[in-house]
């Protein structure tokens, strides 16, 4: 039974004429399949790799942002193709939407589990309140991060990937 789309490991072969006739394929389909909220298709220049370390601020008042690095890799491009959470904002768990609980069995964990509990909460919380912050100040942003895992978002990101040579 043959693997994949190329019928197996390593047997995809990249090349120019290949490459050029994938895109134009997928340039038949391009306008179905491109997210419905037209607002998310705004080209914008977006930091995608948003880090502590890559953000400056002002000694004086931290809260006022001085400058921001690490912008070697931007392109322009739809918003839809771009948006992601700031790196600093990455947590291992699950989204929960609205207000976060500690787990109900808090009191009877280690104190190593209420360490990892609490830090899970507050990682969850700042999502949160970017989030929120998203929709009120930015709601394009807030509707292409909700769009990231449809079906729709991940046949957008084909035209890049068959540029990369694996």
């Amino acid at each position: 039974m043959p693997e994949g789309l190329f019928l197996g490991p390593r047997q995809y072969q990249p090349s120019t004429l290949m490459k050029t006739s994938a895109l134009n394929n997928y340039l038949k389909v391009a306008l179905d399949v491109l997210p419905e909220e037209e607002g998310t298709h705004t080209v914008v220049i977006w930091h995608g790799d948003l880090h502590t370390q890559d953000i400056f601020v002002d000694p004086e008042n931290p809260a006022r942002i001085i400058g921001i690095i690490d912008w070697q890799t931007i392109s322009a491009s739809p918003l839809f193709m771009q948006v992601t959470r700031p790196g600093f904002l990455d947590f291992n768990g699950p989204e929960e939407p609205g207000k976060v609980s500690l787990p109900e069995n808090f009191d009877r964990l280690s104190l190593n589990g209420q360490r990892e509990a609490k830090a899970l909460q507050q990682a969850q919380t700042l999502h949160n309140i970017y989030m929120a912050q998203c929709y009120r100040q930015n709601p394009q942003v807030f509707l292409a991060m909700q769009q990231k895992g449809s079906s729709r978002h991940r046949v957008t990101i084909v035209p890049g990937t068959i540029l990369l040579d694996y």
